[in-house]
C-alpha cells in the first residue's frame, strides 16, 4: 500500500514566490526590538505570498500560507540599494503538523530591482520620516529615485512531500539563472515549472531520477528500503562544523531526550545539523518537538517543558535580548558557527565513547573531511583515500551495506565530487548504525512479547512491561550502568521497542526500520558467528521491500519540458533582473477537476514552526500551547512518579532509583521554568526557594546552620529535661532515657528554612542546578518534598510576582494534583541524598539502651564507633552517666554496622546492652543495632565490646510528619536482662547442618560473583551473609560446636573458639606434622595468636567470626579444618561422629568449602580491626 501510495506522488508539491507588494503598505516585522529607530534599510518588513502553484491546495500536502512566509523569509525582507553584484542565498526549512506529517520546503533568496514606482515611494517617504525625527544628516547619504536604483529580496521556494534537498537546490539555482541571473533558456519558465510540478514523480525507493532543469539535467537517487533512511544533507560539512567529539555529546543529548538548541547565523547550517544529527540515531526516532528553525518572534517556545531540537537564528553583530537569554538557560546549546557544544554538568558518557570517536577520526582522515578535531590532516599520496591511518577500525566494518553504485576509488572521486560526498555520508552514518549494532545486538532477549490481543495490549499498554531493564542491565558494564539506565526510561528507546512489539500484528512503514536494524544484527552475527539474530514477528523484510530491494542502479528519465499551448518559443524578452510575472491559466494543473482536492488544512501543531504566524494572531495559538504543556507536565509528573513507586512492588536498586530521582529533578526544574517572567539563573527552582527565603527574613545566602536543624534542638532540649546528669548510667525505665528515644522515633517536624540552610552550607555543591537536586533528595530521604513545595507555593504573592498566568504554577488543579502525586512519594524509602553527597557533613545521635549489672547501675565510659557504606566515624566517648552522643562527621553512607563497648573504669563497669539506636538528625533516617548480650568479663563470651549489625527502623507519614513505626515501649526490653543461654546444636543432624551450610555458600558465593562482574553489591549484603544471624559464620560455628562435649556442672561455657585455643597451646607440636599440613597448621596459629593478643576487649564469639573472616578471604578455611582433625588433643573434646573426628563429614564440609576458593571476599575493616 505505502509503495503505491508513493508511486502517486509527485516529487514537487508546491511552487511559490514571496516578497513585498506594492499595492500594499510596507509591514514591518517585530524581530528586532524598537526597529521604528533604525533607518529604513536596518529594518525588515513582513513578505507575503506573491505567487503559489498550484493554485489550490494539494491532496496530502495542505498549503499554509503563514508557516510558508515565515520560514521562507525568518528575518522579513530587506531593502538596499546599488547593489553591485548579484547575492544569493539557499536555505530549506521544514513545517510538521499536529498529525505527524511534514513539509519539506527549499528556498532560494536573492534581490530584486524594485520597479514598482509606488514602492519606492514609500520608501522614500518613511526615510524623510526618519531623517525628520532622528535629526541625523550625515549619517549616510539618503535614498534618491532619480540617482539610486532600489533592491529587495525575493524567495523562490519549492514545496515538497519528501526530504528532498540537492536536486531541488539545482533546480532553484538554474531557475534563478535563466530569469533575474540573466542567461538565456531554451524554453519559457511556464514550462520549466509545469513539468516540474505535474509531470516529474517521485523515484521509487532505490531508483535514480533524471529530470530536466533550466540549464541541464539534474539527477538524484533515492535510498532503497534496505539502506538507511533518506538524509540529503551535506555530512562533511557537518563534522567539519562540529568536529567529532561534539557530535558525540549532542547524540548523547539527544539520547537522553535534554533540550537541545542550535544556534547559528546562517539557517541552512541549522537544518543540515539539526537533519544529521537526528538521523545518526537509528534505529531510534526523534519523536520529541523538531523545530530547526525557530522564528525570533517565536522565541518564547524555548521555555517549553519537552525535550526538544530546536534552532535559532542569532545576529554575531548583535547582542539581543534572545542571545542573553541562552546564556542563562540550563539546556545543551550547540554554537554551530564556532563550532562549541555547552551541556549540563551531569551528562553521562555514551558507553565506548573513546572507542567511538577512534573509528569516526579514522574515517575523517580516510576521506581528507577537516575537522576541529584534527589539528592538521596529513597530505597522503595517491589518487584514493588511504585505508591505513594508524586508527582502531571497527570490529564489525561493513555490516551496513554501502550504498550501490557508489564505489570508493580516488579516480570516481576525482570526476565526481558528490560521488565523494555521498560515499563519505553513508560511510558515516554506517559507522554510528554500527556502534548501535554492537550494543544492542541481543536486545530481543529482553523483549517481553504480549500474551493478549492488539486491541487489548493497546488499550493498556502502560501497565504492560515490555522490556526487562534490570535483566538487560546486569549484562552490561557497571561503567556502561548510568547511559543505560537513562536511556531505557526514554520515549526514543520505549518507542523502538514498541514498534517491535507491532510488527506482531500489523506490518507497515513503522516496521521498516525495525526489520531494517534486525538484518543489520543478522549480518553482524553471522560475521561473528553468535547465536540466531532477532527477527520482526508477521514481517518478511525480502517480501515488505519487494522491488525496492535493488542490487544495479536502475534510472527513471522524467518527461521532458515542452512548450506549453498558447506560449510563445521567443524567450529573450524573460531575460532581465526581475522574476517574470507567470500567468495562472498556464500553470493550471492538467484535469484539475479530477484530482482529490483538500476543502481545508488540517490542524496544525501548537508549536512552531507549523503554527508560525504574525504577532497579530499568534496570542491565541500561544496560549492554547502553554495549555497543552500544563498538561503535558502533569502527565509525565504522574508518570514519573508511577515509575519511582514501581509498578510490580520490587524494590528498586540504587541505580534505577539514582535515575528516577534524576528525571524527577529535570522535570521539576521544569515546571518551576514554565511561565517564569525573568530568568534569573540556570535553575529556576532554586531561585525561587531564594527568593521564598528572603521574604522569610534570611538572606539571598544562607547562613550555615549552627544546629544544623531544629530536630537538634528538640532533641537537646529534651535530654535537659528530668534529674542532673550522674557518674551511674540507670535502669531502662528512666524517664529521660524515654524522651530521648521518643525524641528519636518520633522527631518533631522538619523546617524548610532549616533544610535550605543544610544545602546552602554544602562547599562540594557550585552551581544553582546542583544546590537545588540537593534538596530535592534530601527532601525525599525525609519525606517531605511535597510538604515542602506546598509551604513554597503558598506564598501566592511570590509566585504572581514571579511567573505569568498560564505557567503551571498558577493554574490551581494541575498544582494541586501535581503535590498530591509527589505525596505519594512518601511510601517509599529513599536514600538518595545520603547516596549521593559523600563529603558533606552529617549529624547522627547515637543513644544506647542499656542497664547495669549492680542494681541497674554503671560507672563505666562507653565507646562507639559507627561504620556506613563508605566510612566509619571513629570511635567516640559517651560519659559516665549518658545514654547519649552527638557525631559529627563526614557522610559515612546508609549505615551498617557498629562497634560498642566500655573503658572497664568504675567499680561497677559491667552493662547489658539491649540495643543502640543511631538517628541521622540530617536526614532524617533511623537506624537499630540489636545486642541483648552483656559487656563484661564475668558474662557470656567475655566481651566488653561488641560488633553488631544495623537495620533502617521504617518510618511512616503521620498527619504529613514522618515517624517511625516502632514506638517507645516496643524499642525497650520487657523484662530485666538474664544470664546468656548456652549454645547447643546437637537437636540437629549432620545432613541438617551441610544442607545449611551448602546454602549459605552457594548465596555468598552467587552474590560475590555478581559484585566481581561490576554489578553493585551492597557493604550491607555482604555483612549479612558473612555475619548474620543466618550467615556462612554462624553456619561454620554450628560445624564446630555440633558433638562438642558438654562441660561441667558449675563450669564455663565452652564456645568453639576454645578449640583454636587449644591448638595455640599444641602449637609446639606443629613441627611433627607432614610438610603438607604444617604450612596451614602455622598460619592458624599465628593468626590465632595475633587475635588474641590484639583485640582483648573481643569476646570468643567474635574472635571466631574475625577468624572466619580471615580465613574466607585468604582461602585458608579448608586447610585450617584439616589441621584441626591431626590433633588427638582436639579431638578429644568431641563425640564420636563429630565433624572433626568423622573422615566422611569432614570431606564432604571441605568439598563445600572449598567453592569459596573461586571468588574473592574483602573483610569488613570494623569487624577485623585492621588484622
Amino acid at each position: 500500500y505505502y509503495l503505491r501510495l508513493e508511486r502517486m506522488a509527485q516529487l514537487v508539491d508546491y511552487f511559490i514566490v514571496c516578497g513585498i507588494q506594492g499595492d500594499r503598505p510596507l509591514q514591518e516585522t517585530r524581530n528586532v526590538p524598537y526597529s521604528s529607530h533604525l533607518p529604513p534599510f536596518m529594518r525588515t518588513y513582513a513578505p507575503r505570498v506573491l505567487a503559489r502553484f498550484p493554485v489550490k491546495d494539494h491532496f496530502g500536502n495542505a498549503f499554509d500560507d503563514g508557516a510558508v512566509c515565515a520560514l521562507c523569509a525568518p528575518e522579513g525582507v530587506r531593502f538596499t540599494k546599488n547593489l553591485t553584484e548579484p547575492k544569493t542565498l539557499f536555505h530549506s526549512f521544514l513545517i510538521t503538523r499536529e498529525n505527524a506529517s511534514r513539509a519539506h520546503g527549499a528556498v532560494l533568496t536573492y534581490y530584486e530591482r524594485v520597479e514598482d514606482p509606488s514602492v519606492v515611494t514609500m520608501l522614500e517617504g518613511m526615510q524623510t520620516h526618519y531623517s525628520g525625527l532622528s535629526g541625523d544628516q550625515d549619517a549616510e547619504q539618503p535614498f534618491h529615485s532619480a540617482r539610486d536604483k532600489l533592491f529587495v529580496t525575493k524567495s523562490l521556494c519549492l514545496l515538497s512531500s519528501h526530504p528532498v534537498m540537492k536536486p531541488l537546490q539545482a533546480y532553484l539555482e538554474g531557475l534563478y539563472a535563466v530569469t533575474a541571473g540573466g542567461k538565456a533558456a531554451q524554453l519559457p519558465v511556464e514550462s520549466y515549472l509545469f513539468n516540474l510540478l505535474y509531470r516529474v514523480p517521485m523515484p521509487r525507493p532505490g531508483h535514480t531520477i533524471v529530470l530536466s532543469g533550466p540549464l541541464g539535467d539534474i539527477s538524484w537517487r533515492r535510498p532503497s528500503l534496505a539502506e538507511l533512511p533518506m538524509c540529503d544533507y551535506s555530512f562533511s560539512e557537518f563534522f567539519e562544523l562540529l568536529g567529532v567529539k561534539n557530535i558525540v555529546k549532542l547524540l548523547t543529548c539527544l539520547l537522553l531526550e535534554h533540550q537541545v538548541l542550535l544556534k547559528s547565523a546562517d539557517y541552512q547550517r541549522l537544518m543540515l545539523c539539526a537533519f544529521c544529527s537526528v538521523s545518526l540515531l537509528f534505529p531510534f526516532n526523534w519523536h520529541h518537538v523538531f523545530v530547526p528553525i525557530l522564528p525570533a518572534a517565536q522565541v518564547g517556545f524555548l521555555d517549553a517543558p519537552v525535550p526538544f531540537l530546536m534552532g535559532l537564528h542569532v545576529d554575531p553583530l548583535a547582542s539581543s535580548r534572545t542571545t542573553l537569554l541562552q546564556l542563562e538557560t540550563s539546556f545543551c546549546s550547540v554554537d554551530i558557527d564556532h563550532g562549541t557544544v555547552d551541556y549540563t554538568d551531569d551528562l553521562v558518557l555514551l558507553p565506548d565513547q573513546d572507542r567511538l570517536v577512534s573509528r569516526a577520526t579514522a574515517e575523517l582522515m580516510r576521506y581528507h573531511v577537516q575537522s576541529p578535531d584534527l589539528c592538521e590532516v596529513p597530505l597522503i599520496s595517491g589518487n584514493g583515500p588511504t585505508r591505513n591511518v594508524g586508527v582502531e577500525k571497527s570490529a564489525v566494518k561493513d555490516v551496513v551495506a554501502h550504498s550501490p553504485g557508489v564505489e570508493e576509488t580516488g579516480k570516481e572521486w576525482d570526476n565526481d565530487p558528490g560521488s565523494r560526498e555521498a560515499s563519505f555520508s553513508t560511510a558515516m552514518r554506517q559507522l554510528f548504525a554500527n556502534y548501535f549494532v554492537e550494543h544492542f545486538a541481543n536486545y530481543e532477549n529482553f523483549v517481553i512479547a504480549p500474551q493478549q490481543s492488539f486491541e487489548d495490549w493497546q488499550k493498556n499498554r502502560d501497565q504492560f512491561q515490555n522490556f526487562d531493564k534490570s535483566a538487560f542491565l546486569s549484562d552490561q558494564p557497571t561503567s556502561h550502568w548510568p547511559f543505560y539506565s537513562a536511556f531505557l526510561e526514554s520515549t526514543l528507546f520505549s518507542g523502538f521497542i514498541d514498534e517491535k512489539l507491532l510488527a506482531q500484528w500489523k506490518v507497515g512503514e513503522a516496521s521498516v526500520s525495525i526489520a531494517l536494524f534486525d538484518s543489520y544484527i543478522e549480518r553482524y552475527k553471522d560475521k561473528s558467528g553468535l547465536s540466531k539474530p532477532p527477527t520482526t514477528p508477521g514481517f518478511s523484510f525480502e517480501g515488505m521491500l519487494g522491488d525496492g530491494l535493488v542490487t544495479e542502479e536502475v534510472k527513471e528519465v522524467a518527461p521532458p519540458p515542452a512548450l506549453l499551448e498558447g506560449v510563445s518559443a521567443d524567450t529573450s524578452t524573460q531575460r532581465s533582473e526581475v522574476f517574470p510575472h507567470l500567468s495562472p491559466s498556464l500553470m493550471e494543473p492538467p484535469e484539475y477537476q479530477d484530482r482529490p482536492e483538500c476543502i481545508s488544512p488540517p490542524r496544525r501543531l501548537s508549536v512552531p514552526p507549523s503554527g508560525l504566524k504574525h504577532q497579530t494572531s499568534s496570542s491565541s495559538g500561544f496560549f492554547h500551547s502553554q495549555v497543552k504543556f500544563v498538561n503535558q507536565l502533569w502527565r509525565e509528573s504522574r508518570l514519573r512518579v508511577k515509575h519511582m513507586l514501581g509498578t510490580t512492588g520490587e524494590s528498586l536498586n540504587y541505580i534505577e532509583e539514582n535515575t528516577h530521582i534524576a528525571y524527577l529533578c529535570e522535570l521539576l526544574e521544569r515546571v518551576w521554568g514554565h511561565g517564569l517572567k525573568k530568568r534569573e539563573g540556570k535553575s529556576p527552582l532554586w531561585t525561587h526557594l531564594m527568593a521564598y527565603a528572603e521574604t522569610k527574613g534570611e538572606g539571598p545566602k544562607l547562613t550555615a546552620p549552627t544546629a544544623i536543624t531544629t530536630s537538634l534542638v528538640a532533641l537537646n532540649s529534651i535530654g535537659e529535661k528530668g534529674s542532673p546528669s550522674s557518674f551511674l548510667r540507670k535502669r531502662f525505665n528512666l524517664p529521660q532515657l524515654k524522651s530521648q528515644i521518643q525524641a528519636v522515633l518520633q522527631p518533631p517536624p522538619t523546617v524548610l528554612l532549616d533544610d535550605l540552610r543544610i544545602v546552602a552550607d554544602m562547599s562540594e555543591l557550585k552551581t544553582d542546578v546542583g544546590r537545588a537536586r540537593a534538596f530535592v533528595r534530601l527532601a525525599l530521604e525525609k519525606k517531605c518534598l511535597a510538604r515542602y513545595l506546598a509551604e513554597l507555593l503558598s506564598n501566592k504573592d511570590l509566585t504572581s510576582q514571579r511567573y505569568r498566568e498560564y505557567a503551571f504554577l498558577c493554574t490551581e488543579e494541575e498544582r494541586e494534583q501535581f503535590l498530591y502525586h509527589l505525596l505519594t512519594l512518601t511510601a517509599r524509602d529513599f536514600t538518595c541524598f545520603t547516596t549521593g553527597f559523600l563529603n558533606t557533613k552529617m549529624l547522627y545521635r547515637v543513644i544506647v539502651i542499656g542497664e547495669g549489672k549492680h542494681f541497674g547501675l554503671s560507672t563505666s565510659t562507653l565507646l562507639v564507633t559507627i561504620a556506613g557504606e563508605y566510612l566509619d566515624s571513629g570511635r567516640h566517648e559517651i560519659p559516665r552517666g549518658e545514654f547519649s552522643t552527638d557525631i559529627t562527621t563526614q557522610n559515612l553512607g546508609p549505615l551498617t554496622c557498629l562497634r560498642v563497648g566500655h573503658d572497664g573504669t568504675g567499680l561497677a563497669p559491667s552493662l547489658f546492652v539491649h540495643a543502640v539506636l543511631v538517628h541521622v538528625v540530617t536526614t532524617g533516617q533511623t537506624y537499630r543495632f540489636d545486642c541483648n548480650c552483656w559487656l563484661t568479663r564475668n558474662e557470656g563470651d567475655g566481651a566488653t565490646e561488641r560488633f553488631l549489625l544495623g537495620q533502617t527502623i521504617p518510618h511512616t507519614m503521620k498527619k504529613e510528619h514522618n515517624v517511625s513505626t516502632l514506638d517507645v515501649e516496643s524499642v525497650l526490653p520487657s523484662r530485666a536482662p538474664r544470664r546468656a543461654p548456652k549454645k547447643t546444636t546437637n537437636e540437629k543432624t549432620s545432613e541438617d547442618i551441610l544442607a545449611t551450610l551448602g546454602t549459605v555458600v552457594n548465596n555468598l558465593c552467587e552474590n560475590v560473583r555478581l559484585r566481581n562482574k561490576d554489578a553493585p553489591m551492597h557493604r550491607e549484603d555482604l555483612l549479612y551473609l558473612l555475619c548474620g544471624a543466618n550467615g556462612f559464620s554462624s553456619s561454620m560455628e554450628e560445624l564446630l560446636l555440633w558433638q562438642l562435649k558438654p562441660s561441667r556442672k558449675f563450669q564455663k561455657q565452652l564456645f568453639a573458639w576454645d578449640v583454636f585455643e587449644c591448638l595455640q597451646q599444641q602449637s609446639e607440636n606443629i613441627a611433627t606434622q607432614s610438610q603438607e599440613t604444617m604450612a596451614d597448621s602455622q598460619s592458624l596459629v599465628d593468626t590465632i595468636i595475633q587475635i588474641n593478643s590484639t583485640l582483648s576487649a573481643v569476646g570468643k564469639c567474635e574472635k571466631l567470626v574475625i577468624l572466619i573472616s580471615i580465613g574466607l578471604r585468604q582461602h585458608a578455611l579448608v586447610g585450617w579444618l584439616k589441621v584441626l582433625a591431626t590433633f588427638p588433643s582436639i579431638l578429644s573434646m568431641y563425640e564420636m561422629g563429630a565433624f572433626l573426628v568423622e573422615p566422611g563429614l569432614l570431606k564432604q564440609a571441605t568439598d563445600i568449602l572449598s567453592q569459596t576458593h573461586a571468588v574473592s571476599i574483602k573483610t569488613e575493616l570494623l569487624l577485623t580491626q585492621g588484622l
